[in-house]
């Protein structure tokens, strides 16, 4: 598979404006075996594999931003802010998707405490929007085992669902609304259902996901982005 999918307008959009309640603090500051903090190796990961990417925070988070900037190496990529965070997964969708440019046809929705998913699978999840059928309205959702994953990816004509999002399920409502245009793609990376929610399960990350921590993008891809945060 070429490391470039035919060209089709579309982006990943990371939601990183929770408050790691079940974590018992900031979660998005939690060091992984990599030496990154739980967010910035998830806005890595994505960085490497999107040009166009939104990576969302709540207001304020003015020191977070300044560390994971550094990051965000591309002229599409780009941190974006939610007034309305404090409402949940959903309200900060919502906010998203007002702001991401007017030329995107898809957007992939990822959450930031799911740094495990390979390039590789990113690419290859990148590949089917652009396929056959990438003209239609559709919803693409990452299957491991049986188990759906992130990132799941809407086209355009579910804007207007996403952007009318109010509370703290994220996209699941507009996932089980519309199940005839679901595109399930099985995928043997268990990075796709893999997060950290708990700091039991960042200790078991730190055992079993060191590998897929380290830089997965071609040679030439993008220059090396030194870790900040």
């Amino acid at each position: 598979m070429p490391a470039r999918p035919p060209r089709i307008d579309g982006g990943a959009i990371v939601l990183a404006a929770g408050r790691g309640v079940r974590f018992g603090a900031d979660k998005r500051r939690a060091v992984l075996p990599s030496g990154l903090s739980l967010l910035a190796a998830t806005v890595r990961r994505y960085a490497e594999a999107f040009d166009q990417l939104l990576v969302m925070l709540r207001e304020g988070d003015t020191a977070l931003a300044e560390l994971l900037t550094p990051h965000l190496a591309l002229p599409g990529q780009r941190l974006g802010y939610s007034a309305r965070a404090a409402g949940g997964m959903g309200c900060t969708l919502a906010d998203a998707i007002t702001q991401v440019p007017d030329a995107w046809q898809f957007a992939f929705v990822a959450l930031g405490d799911m740094p495990f998913v390979t390039y590789t699978t990113l690419r290859r999840l990148q590949w089917t929007m652009a396929g056959p059928g990438s003209a239609r309205a559709r919803i693409v959702q990452p299957c491991h085992a049986g188990e759906p994953g992130h990132p799941v990816a809407f086209t355009r004509a579910f804007f207007p669902a996403l952007a009318a999002l109010d509370a703290d399920q994220g996209a699941r409502s507009v996932v089980q609304a519309n199940q005839a245009a679901v595109q399930r793609v099985d995928i043997g990376d268990a990075g796709i259902v893999a997060d950290v929610d708990t700091p039991a399960a960042l200790t078991a990350s730190r055992a079993n996901w060191v590998a897929p921590l380290t830089r997965q993008a071609p040679p030439g891809r993008d220059a090396p982005l030194r870790d900040g945060a």
